[in-house]
C-alpha cells in the first residue's frame, strides 16, 4: 500500500481529519508504546526546577515575540 501517494492527493482538511483519526486510534490502542526513558528524565528535571522556585514562565505574547 503506497499511502504517501494517497496523502499527497488529499486536501489539507482531509489530511487533518486523517491525522485526527490516526491519533485517536493510537491513543486507544491497548498495546501502546512506552515513553522513552529520556521523557521521564526531562519531566523530572523540569519538575525539580518548578518546585525549586527558579522556573521562569512566559506569556503567550512573549512566546510569539520570540519566534
Amino acid at each position: 500500500m503506497n499511502v504517501s501517494l494517497q496523502i499527497k492527493e488529499m486536501t489539507l482538511k482531509e489530511k487533518l481529519m486523517t491525522m485526527e483519526t490516526l491519533w485517536d486510534e493510537i491513543c486507544h490502542d491497548s498495546n501502546s508504546l512506552d515513553s522513552p526513558e529520556w521523557h521521564s528524565e526531562v519531566l523530572a528535571e523540569r519538575t525539580k526546577i518548578m518546585e525549586s522556585g527558579v522556573a521562569e514562565y512566559l506569556t503567550v505574547d512573549e512566546l510569539k515575540q520570540n519566534r
